[in-house]
């Protein structure tokens, strides 16, 4: 097993391989593109998994499953969103968190998420071994109502949104509801000795993750 993260920017995506395949987790902005595609062309390409409907971890999401003909896997409740990211809205308590939440607000409105239909709906507990890839979908909620993390064989986890690493790894700086957020950090926290591999910033060893 081998977790690859690709830096696009201020957001990761990740190749997941195993044995001969392998499965992207997000997949950045437009102006990383050619990044993530460049990325793709080096492996077996079987799925796409998307942590979230927001626009910097699904923007080419339909370019690439059309180039390598393979699904996109997103959670329902986050599909809707994908079509419009101001659905759900967001907050933010602290002073960092207001900051990025002002950003992330001006460029998701310049910018724009092509249409793509959803082959898989994910859920609590889904593995993905019919893609090759020992991995086991996990819900994360709080950042997204559908937002989803990714236990990798037993010493990966991907978490999407559901925790930062932007300053300092901790617990979401932006969200929908604090209160899942929080307990989604404990979930992550009980995952045990774990790499952790956050949307935003470079991966770290797991901890107790406190809100």
């Amino acid at each position: 097993m081998r977790v690859e993260r690709i830096a696009c920017g201020s957001v990761n995506c990740f190749l997941v391989e195993d044995g001969d395949d392998a499965i992207l987790v997000d997949t950045g902005t437009l102006r990383y593109r050619d990044k993530v595609d460049k990325a793709c062309e080096q492996v077996n390409l079987s799925l796409i998994v998307l942590t979230h409907g927001h626009i910097d971890h699904v923007q080419n999401a339909q370019y690439l499953s059309k180039k390598y003909h393979v699904p996109i896997a997103i959670h329902k409740l986050d599909y809707a969103l994908t079509k419009d990211n101001f659905l759900e809205p967001l907050y933010a308590h602290t002073f960092w968190g207001k900051i990025l939440l002002y950003f992330s607000k001006l460029s998701t409105k310049k910018e724009r998420i092509e249409p793509f239909p959803c082959n898989i709906f994910l859920k609590e507990g889904m593995e993905l071994k019919e893609y090759g890839v020992d991995a086991t979908i996990i819900r994360l909620t709080g950042h997204t109502k559908g937002s989803i993390g990714l236990k990798i064989g037993t010493s990966d986890f991907i978490v999407g949104d559901a925790l930062m690493n932007i300053g300092k790894p901790s617990v979401a700086k932006i969200y929908g509801d604090y209160q899942k957020v929080k307990q989604s950090a404990q979930i992550i926290s009980q995952s045990g000795g774990r790499m952790i591999h956050f949307g935003h910033g470079k991966s770290v060893q797991n901890r107790l993750w406190k809100a």
